[in-house]
C-alpha cells in the first residue's frame, strides 16, 4: 500500500509523547509512506481488515508527533525571547558594575565591529612639469615606475600558482597577460605590445597621452647568460631612446634550481658595458639597478630585472 504525505519524512523517526507501540514495518520515502500485506487466502474482507489494522499500527504516532511539532513551534518564538532577555540582563548587569566602579568601554570598539570604509586605490601617475615651457616632456614618476613593477611582480606571481598560464606559451603570448594589467591601470597612459620604438618592436611599452615613452620593457626565455647579455643590449641599444629612464626585463626561468638563476642574474648584470650600480632590490626576485645609455654615461637609466619560476 503507498500513501502520500507532507511535511518532513525525517519525524517518523521520532518518538512522539505520548508514543504507542507498533512493530509493523512501512518504508518511508521523501514523500511517500507504504507498508505490504501477507495473504493466504483470496478473501475480500480479510484485506480489508488487514489493511486497515496495518495503517492504524503504521501511522499509529503521526497524530501524536503533529500536535507534538505544532506545541514546539508555538513556543519557540518565547523560548528564543527569553534566552535573548537573558543574555541582555547580563551584558546589562555587567555595564552597570564597570559604571559602577569607572571603568570605561574601549574606545576601539566601534572600530572592531564596524566594517571599514572601502577606499578607491590611488594610483599614480606621470608628472608633468608645472612649468612647461622649461619641461615640456612628460616623465614616469618614481612612484609610478614603483608601482608598475608591484603590478609586474604580482601579476608574474599569480601566474606561477597557475601552470595553464604558461606552459606551452611564448614570450609574445606571455607579454599580453602582463600587459592587460597595464593597459588600464593608469590615468592618460596608454599600454601597448610589439610597439616599433627607436630601431625595433619592444614588448611592453607605456606611453602617455601625447605619444611620450615612460616605461619600455622585454620579456625573454631565461636560456643562459649569453641570453642574458643579448636581451640587454637588445633593449638598451635598440629599443631606448636618450629620453627613456625606466626600463625592465622580464625573465621567464625554466631550471628548477630557480635560487642559482637569480643570484646568476645579480652578478651578471654588473658585467654588462652599461652597468653602472646596484641599486636596493624590491625583493628577492625583483632586482635593481642603474644603468646608462650606449655612448652616454651621464644618462642613468632606472633598470629593473624580475624573475619568474615557470616550471
Amino acid at each position: 500500500m503507498l500513501y502520500n504525505f507532507r511535511g518532513s519524512a525525517g519525524l517518523f523517526q521520532v518518538k512522539s509523547n505520548p508514543w504507542t507501540v507498533t512493530s509493523y514495518p512501512i518504508n518511508v520515502g521523501s514523500d511517500t509512506v507504504s507498508f505490504e500485506l501477507k495473504m493466504v487466502r483470496k478473501d475480500a474482507d480479510e484485506f480489508k481488515r488487514k489493511k486497515d489494522e496495518a495503517f492504524r499500527e503504521s501511522f499509529a504516532n503521526v497524530a501524536n508527533i503533529n500536535k507534538n511539532v505544532t506545541e514546539w513551534n508555538q513556543a519557540l518564538p518565547q523560548l528564543v525571547n527569553g534566552i535573548l532577555d537573558t543574555r541582555k540582563k547580563y551584558f546589562a548587569a555587567e555595564n552597570d558594575f564597570f559604571a559602577a566602579i569607572n571603568v570605561a568601554p574601549d574606545p576601539r570598539t566601534s572600530e572592531i565591529f564596524t566594517a571599514p570604509t572601502i577606499k578607491r586605490r590611488v594610483i599614480p601617475r606621470p608628472e608633468v612639469s608645472p612649468q612647461k615651457q622649461f619641461s615640456p616632456v612628460p616623465t614616469m614618476s618614481d612612484e609610478m615606475y614603483e608601482d608598475v613593477l608591484k603590478v609586474l611582480s604580482q601579476a608574474g606571481r599569480a601566474m606561477e600558482r597557475k601552470p595553464s598560464l604558461y606552459r606551452g606559451k611564448e614570450e609574445e603570448d606571455l607579454r599580453d597577460q602582463f600587459l592587460l594589467f597595464l593597459e588600464t591601470r593608469y590615468v592618460a597612459t596608454t599600454g601597448t605590445g610589439e610597439t616599433f620604438n627607436k630601431a625595433g618592436k619592444t614588448d611592453i611599452l607605456l606611453k602617455f597621452e601625447d605619444g611620450t615613452n615612460l616605461f619600455v620593457a622585454e620579456c625573454k626565455w631565461w636560456k643562459g647568460e649569453a641570453e642574458f647579455h643579448a636581451a640587454i643590449k637588445q633593449l638598451f641599444d635598440r629599443y631606448l631612446t636618450w629620453r627613456d629612464s625606466k626600463a625592465a626585463l622580464l625573465l621567464f626561468v625554466r631550471n628548477k634550481d630557480f635560487t642559482a638563476v637569480v643570484e646568476k642574474v645579480r652578478a651578471d648584470a654588473e658585467k654588462s658595458p652599461y652597468f653602472i650600480r646596484r641599486a636596493t632590490d624590491r625583493d628577492e626576485t625583483s632586482l635593481a639597478f642603474d644603468f646608462h645609455l650606449p655612448g652616454d654615461e651621464k644618462r642613468v637609466v632606472r633598470f629593473a630585472t624580475l624573475l619568474f619560476t615557470f616550471l
